[in-house]
């Protein structure tokens, strides 16, 4: 999942899914802005660079990697529901932070904590890396927008998921319990460190001033049960 706002090395989140029509509607739109014919696209790519992924790869198609999980990858369709909750649930974490309602470990209130909201621009920049089926961060110029120079960037993979509604519910769930791995002095001077627990994930999650967010779901049907969910944020 994309979402607006600065956390480690000023990242966005995204999450790896395709929306219904509105989402179809959009990716078309981009892609006849963003694709790799047109002086839409020359502009675009003039402005981000000719390595932003959307200037090297095109949305709606699967990277030729995503043939080493077998046969018939496919993006996952999010539906108006998934976006909604992948919103509810960020804000019930980050409304949680904000009133002091975090006990185990006791974490101060925030006082300028921003609602999130969806972004489809996220949704189709998370999902075009999603597309690639490579399990890794991309560059942060890679997935930068105009408005944005530095876009958060969380990944989840699970193998033989209940549902789907479930691998987001489980994904959210997992990066916001590292909150159990943080200080308060990580809180009142946030510094990124490879030693210690993970918390970037949760950083992510209640970053305050993190307010958009994007998602991008990509399926290996060799099993017809292996997700991959990417999430940028801003």
């Amino acid at each position: 999942c994309l979402l607006p706002g600065y956390h480690q090395a000023h990242h966005k989140k995204v999450c790896t899914m395709v929306s219904g029509t509105m989402k179809i509607r959009l990716l078309v739109l981009l892609l006849s802005f963003n694709g790799s014919q047109g002086e839409g696209n020359k502009k675009f790519c003039e402005t981000l660079g000719k390595k932003h992924n959307l200037c090297l790869f095109e949305v709606d198609k699967l990277g030729a990697a995503c043939s080493k999980h077998g046969p018939g990858a496919k993006i996952l369709q999010p539906t108006d529901a998934d976006k909604d909750l992948i919103v509810q649930i960020h804000n019930d974490y980050r409304r949680r932070v904000a009133k002091g309602e975090q006990k185990t470990p006791e974490l101060p209130k925030a006082g300028n904590m921003k609602a999130m909201t969806w972004d489809s621009e996220l949704s189709t920049i998370a999902q075009v890396w999603a597309n690639q089926c490579f399990f890794a961060h991309d560059e942060y110029f890679s997935r930068r927008t105009k408005q944005e120079k530095y876009i958060g960037q969380n990944m989840f993979r699970v193998i033989n998921p209940i549902n789907y509604t479930s691998v987001l519910s489980k994904m959210l769930d997992r990066w916001y319990d590292e909150v159990r791995g943080v200080s308060l002095k990580q809180i009142r001077q946030y510094k990124p460190t490879t030693t210690g627990p993970s918390i970037g994930h949760f950083t992510q999650v209640v970053w305050a001033e993190t307010n958009k967010i994007g998602c991008g779901v990509v399926v290996y049907p060799e099993t017809l049960q292996k997700y991959t969910v990417m999430t940028q944020t801003v």
